[in-house]
């Protein structure tokens, strides 16, 4: 809708102005402050294959050079500690946090070692719901966010996933497979592909309410500047004067049947009390990571986007901090 690509216009607008980065005061983040609540985000940039539509900060995976990254997290989780942080909940995004399991379960039971962790959230693809990993995450993961975006095998193979992470039935399976492992299981969707029909996205919904997933998040397909063009080259051009339809169909198929709208996107199985995958309780977060984004007080710091650079700098001794914003109160709000 013209409205809506109004109103996209001009958050954007908004955002490079608020997002002016600064030199940095240090490479390091400040001390914790007594009495604050905080939350932990980790973030692990490495996925098995890149997806066209992806704008999140993440690169090819290589064995060698993620298992260096995971002692670099944990190095830099250990200087938190050293700055008086505690937290209760850990959410570990990505990228593909599960790509290396072993590390991934060696920097948790860092968490929980370090800080009053009780809660711990990641992400994951559906070719890592296998019961090795599953077995190797019980206990230690109770939000897991899996990223399906599509029950069509053909949409699958044209966003290059199918070879990777297999096949709409295979997919349903694992799900099946996992959900009883976990407090919450959410199921990623996509809708408004370019090649999406309306049977397309009701069969996903369909997809969903029979996969034993107790959340579902439905995103709309988004263009961001960096993934334009690759978008349109591999998936076509976004249509988004029927992005509302589609909308209203997701949530008439859902709220019809047993789940409940905890956000804009999410929705949740009646007897889960689960919000939005991303929402929590805490307003203020250390990120650790390369691209973290740190909010504390009335600043904003991001680390470098560099994996090479975040590695020498955590080895140098010190965080990766590579730009700040302070907000007014105004901004803030």
């Amino acid at each position: 809708m013209l409205s809506e690509r109004l109103l996209t216009h001009i958050v954007r607008l908004a955002t490079e102005s608020h997002l002016r980065l600064e030199e940095p005061e240090s490479f390091d983040l400040p001390r914790a402050q007594p009495g604050r609540s905080y939350m932990l985000y980790a973030h692990v940039p490495f996925c098995e294959r890149l997806c066209p539509y992806c704008s999140f900060n993440r690169f090819p995976f290589t064995e060698d050079r993620a298992r260096a990254y995971f002692a670099n997290l944990r190095d830099e989780m250990r200087m938190l500690a050293a700055k008086g942080y505690d937290f209760h909940t850990l959410y570990i995004g990505g990228g593909t946090p599960t790509v290396l399991v072993d590390e991934l379960c060696a920097t948790i039971d860092l968490a929980h070692h370090l800080f009053c962790i009780n809660e711990v959230s990641s992400e994951t693809n559906p070719n890592h719901l296998v019961p090795e990993i599953l077995d190797a995450l019980d206990g230690r993961i109770q939000r897991l966010s899996v990223g399906v975006q599509s029950s069509n095998d053909d949409l699958l193979k044209q966003m290059d996933r199918y070879e990777k992470y297999g096949s709409a039935e295979q997919i349903f399976e694992h799900i099946r497979t996992a959900a009883p492992y976990f407090d919450s299981l959410n199921v990623d969707m996509i809708f408004n592909f370019p090649a999406q029909t309306e049977q397309m996205l009701i069969d996903d919904i369909a997809f969903v309410l029979e996969s034993g997933a107790g959340q579902t998040t439905f995103y709309p397909l988004m263009c961001s500047p960096s993934v334009e063009r690759t978008l349109a080259e591999t998936v076509g051009k976004v249509d988004y004067e029927r992005e509302q339809h589609f909308y209203e169909l997701v949530s008439a198929g859902l709220l019809g049947s047993g789940f409940r709208r905890s956000s804009a996107w999410t929705f949740n199985h009646y007897d889960q009390n689960m919000i939005d995958e991303y929402v929590v309780k805490a307003e203020e977060y250390p990120a650790i990571g390369s691209g973290g984004i740190t909010f504390l007080g009335n600043r904003l710091f991001v680390n470098t986007f560099s994996v090479a650079d975040y590695n020498a700098d955590i080895q140098q001794g010190h965080m990766s901090v590579m730009g700040q914003a302070t907000f007014s109160k105004r901004d803030q709000m």
